[in-house]
C-alpha cells in the first residue's frame, strides 16, 4: 500500500511540474493549431479575395507545371532537378509549385522558386500571382498560399523559431503534452465518472479543477494523438532522418532519404517526363472519386523519373500514393501500406492528416479546431491550479482572504516555533515564503491566456491592409508576426502591472472582439468584398469564416464587459472592507 500511494504521489508530481514548466509555450501552440487547421484553403480564400473561388474546367497540371519551369529556368538559368504541384481545392481555386534546381548529380537541390497560380484562370501567364525563392527550409515557410496561412502554420509548427531550433522546441512540447496525458489518465481513477458528471463547485479554486479534469477526461484521446503526432513530425525530419544517415548511410542524408521514399537515383539521360494530364486521368480511371492534393515529379525530364500522385481514394481517412514510370507514364504501384518502398513518405503524410484533421473534410477540421480549443483551455486551468495548490492564489488575485488561509499553513511552518524556521538552530527569524512569484505567474498566465487571442485576432485584421500595403509575402508574413508578438507582450504588460486583474483581462477580451470584427471590416472596405458579396457568390467556406469572426465577436465583448464590471464591482467591495483586490 505505501509504495502504490508513494507512485501515485510520484506520478502526480510529473504530471503537476511537466504540465507547469511548459504550459504557457503549449497553451500558445496548442491555440494556434486550432486556427492553423483551416489555413491552407479556408483562410487562404478568406484572405485573398482575388483569387476566384472555383478552378477554371480549363486547368491542366501538364500546362500548370511547364508553365513555371519556363520561368524558372529563364529566371534563374539553372535546370530543374523535381516539382511539386499542390492542387487548388474546392472553395479557394490557388495553386502553387515548387521547383528545385537540379543538383550536379541531377537530383533536386537545396535552392528553388515556389510560383503561387491562380488556378480560377487557366493556365495561362496571368495565373502566376506570386513567387517566392529561396533554399527548402525558405520555401517551407512560404508554401501555405497567403502570408496569414504561412504565419499561422508556422506559428504552430516553430513558433517562428530559426530552423531547426523551433521545431525541436514543438517537438519536446508535444511530448510533455503525451507524458501529461498518460500521467493523468493514470493518477485520475475516476475518469468515465469525470468524463460523464460535470460539476460546479463552490470556490473558483475547485472550479479550475473540475474544469481541468472534466476536459482533460474529454479530450483525453485526442491529446495522445495530437501529443504523439506532433512529437513525430517534429523530430522526423530534423533529427530521425540524420540519424539513421550516419548509422547506415555515411552520413549521406539525401541517399537515406531515397532509400525511405523509395526513389532511385537520376539516371543522367535526359527524356521528357510523360504528360502529367493523361497520368492524372489515369488515376481518375483507377479511383474514381480520387481527390488530389499533390502531384510529385522526382528527377524531371529523366530517363529515371518518377510521378507520385497522392491524394484521398472516395471515402478514405488516409492518402493514398499512385506511383507512375515518369519516362514512360507506365503506372507502377499503388502505395498505401506502411511496408511499401515508401514508407517513410507514407508515414509523415499518415501523420499529418491526423495531427491537421485533412482526411475528412470541414466537419472533422472544426471538430479538431474546437479540440484545440478545449485542449488549450486545459493547459491554461491546470497551470492555474497548480498554482493554486502551492498555496498563494485562489482565482487570479493574490492576497485574497482565501490565498491566506491557504498559505497559512505555510507560513505557520516557515516561522515555527517563534521567529524560527523548522529545523533551523534556536534564535534563526524566521520568514514566511513570499507569494509574489505565483502572483506574478498567474498574472503572466492571464496575459497569455488573453493575449494569444488578442494577437491572433490583430493578426486577422491586419491581413488585407499588410496585403495592401507590402506587395512581397515574405514581408507581409513579417509584419503579421510583429503584430501577434506585440499584442501579446502588451497583454502580458497590462495584466501584470494594472489592477484589478480581472477588468484587465474584461478589457483586453473586448478588444479581442472589436479586432476580429474590424477583420470583417477591413476586408470589406479594402478588398471591397463584404459577407453578403461572398454569400452571393456561393463562397461558402469565405462566408463561413466572416459568420465565425462576427459571433465570436459578439461573444467575447459580452464576455469581456462582464468581467470588467466584476471586476470593478469586487475591487469597490474589497475598498469598504478595507482589504486590497490586486
Amino acid at each position: 500500500m505505501a509504495r502504490t500511494s508513494r507512485a501515485f504521489r510520484q506520478m502526480h508530481a510529473i504530471h503537476a511540474w511537466t504540465g507547469a514548466v511548459t504550459a504557457l509555450a503549449l497553451y500558445v501552440v496548442m491555440l494556434t493549431g486550432a486556427v492553423a487547421v483551416f489555413a491552407r484553403h479556408d483562410l487562404a480564400a478568406w484572405a485573398d479575395p482575388a483569387v476566384n473561388a472555383e478552378t477554371d474546367p480549363g486547368f491542366s497540371a501538364e500546362r500548370a507545371l511547364r508553365l513555371s519551369i519556363a520561368r524558372f529556368q529563364a529566371e534563374t538559368g539553372a535546370p530543374a532537378g523535381s516539382a511539386i504541384l499542390f492542387f487548388p481545392q474546392p472553395g479557394a481555386a490557388r495553386a502553387h509549385v515548387s521547383i528545385m534546381a537540379a543538383a550536379e548529380d541531377g537530383a533536386a537541390g537545396h535552392d528553388g522558386v515556389d510560383y503561387r497560380l491562380d488556378a480560377g484562370r487557366g493556365t495561362d501567364a496571368s495565373a502566376v500571382v506570386g513567387r517566392a525563392a529561396g533554399d527548402t527550409e525558405r520555401l517551407y515557410q512560404t508554401d501555405w498560399t497567403t502570408p496569414l496561412g504561412s504565419f499561422l502554420v508556422h506559428l504552430h509548427t516553430d513558433l517562428w523559431l530559426p530552423p531547426p531550433w523551433g521545431r525541436y522546441l514543438t517537438g519536446l512540447l508535444g511530448l510533455t503534452l503525451l507524458i501529461s496525458a498518460l500521467s493523468g489518465l493514470v493518477i485520475h481513477r475516476r475518469l468515465l465518472r469525470d468524463a460523464l458528471l460535470l460539476r460546479w463547485p463552490r470556490g473558483r479554486s475547485a472550479r479550475w479543477r473540475e474544469a481541468h479534469k472534466s476536459v482533460g477526461a474529454w479530450g483525453l484521446l485526442f491529446n495522445l494523438m495530437i501529443g504523439l503526432t506532433g512529437t513525430l513530425l517534429s523530430f522526423a525530419a530534423a533529427l530521425l532522418l540524420p540519424i539513421v544517415a550516419v548509422i547506415g548511410f555515411g552520413g549521406d542524408v539525401a541517399e537515406a532519404e531515397r532509400v525511405f521514399v523509395g526513389i532511385p537515383p537520376a539516371a543522367g539521360v535526359e527524356r521528357p517526363t510523360a504528360d502529367l494530364d493523361r497520368l492524372m486521368a489515369d488515376v481518375s480511371t483507377r479511383s474514381p472519386g480520387f481527390r488530389p492534393a499533390f502531384l510529385h515529379v522526382h528527377h524531371l525530364d529523366d530517363a529515371a523519373a518518377v510521378v507520385d500522385v497522392t491524394g484521398f481514394d472516395r471515402g478514405a481517412v488516409s492518402q493514398a500514393k499512385y506511383r507512375f514510370d515518369g519516362a514512360t507514364g507506365a503506372f507502377r504501384s499503388r502505395l498505401d501500406g506502411l511496408a511499401d518502398d515508401a514508407a517513410l513518405s507514407k508515414t509523415l503524410a499518415m501523420l499529418l492528416s491526423l495531427h491537421f484533421g485533412n482526411f475528412g473534410g470541414g466537419l472533422v477540421k472544426a471538430a479538431w479546431a474546437l479540440l484545440g480549443v478545449a485542449s488549450a483551455g486545459l493547459v491554461l486551468s491546470g497551470l492555474m491550479s497548480w498554482v493554486e495548490r502551492r498555496g498563494r492564489l485562489v482565482a487570479g488575485p493574490v492576497g485574497s482572504a482565501a490565498g491566506a488561509r491557504l498559505a497559512a499553513p505555510l507560513a505557520a511552518q516557515a516561522g515555527k516555533p517563534a521567529g524560527r524556521r523548522a529545523g533551523a538552530p534556536a534564535g534563526t527569524p524566521g520568514r514566511a515564503p513570499s507569494g509574489r512569484g505565483y502572483g506574478l505567474l498567474a498574472r503572466l498566465a492571464g496575459g497569455v491566456g488573453v493575449g494569444v487571442p488578442l494577437g491572433l485576432a490583430g493578426v486577422m485584421a491586419a491581413a488585407h491592409p499588410m496585403a495592401a500595403l507590402t506587395p512581397s509575402s515574405a514581408a507581409a508574413t513579417g509584419a503579421l508576426t510583429l503584430v501577434f508578438w506585440s499584442l501579446v507582450a502588451l497583454a502580458c504588460a497590462l495584466a501584470i502591472a494594472l489592477r484589478p486583474l480581472a477588468s484587465v483581462l474584461g478589457g483586453l477580451l473586448t478588444a479581442v472582439a472589436i479586432c476580429l470584427l474590424a477583420a470583417v471590416v477591413a476586408r470589406g472596405f479594402l478588398a471591397g468584398v463584404w459577407p453578403w458579396h461572398s454569400l452571393a457568390e456561393a463562397r461558402w467556406s469565405v462566408v463561413m469564416t466572416d459568420l465565425v469572426l462576427v459571433g465570436l465577436s459578439g461573444g467575447l465583448a459580452w464576455a469581456g464587459l462582464r468581467l470588467a464590471r466584476l471586476g470593478l464591482a469586487r475591487r469597490a467591495a474589497g475598498e469598504r472592507a478595507g482589504a486590497v483586490v490586486p
